[in-house]
């Protein structure tokens, strides 16, 4: 209900085993998810997914991780290298 408040989609792939919730023989506006449901099989799950605009969506996930996760490794890595530093420089000042 909140996506058709926007005027959005809904690319949410349903699970393998889903089953129809509103069938044709209702009153009711068609459920999107249903909708999906039948084209998925109809047409397959992969032609779905493209059709849909699933793998943009999970590409762009996919890259938002990656860049998250090269952030944390570089955090680590300056704070790994500010540690050191400054555990050398207290040794020299035992030293001098």
């Amino acid at each position: 209900d909140e996506i058709a408040q926007h005027g959005a989609k809904a690319v949410i792939p349903p699970r393998k085993d889903a089953k129809i919730w509103l069938h044709g023989n209702t009153n009711a506006a068609p459920h999107p998810r249903d909708q999906n449901l039948r084209y998925i099989r109809k047409h397959g799950r992969k032609k779905w997914k493209r059709d849909s605009g699933y793998h943009r969506r999970s590409l762009a996930e996919t890259t938002m991780f990656v860049s998250k996760r090269s952030l944390v490794v570089l955090y680590v890595l300056v704070n790994l290298t500010i540690r050191r530093l400054s555990c050398s420089s207290n040794v020299l000042r035992l030293i001098a």
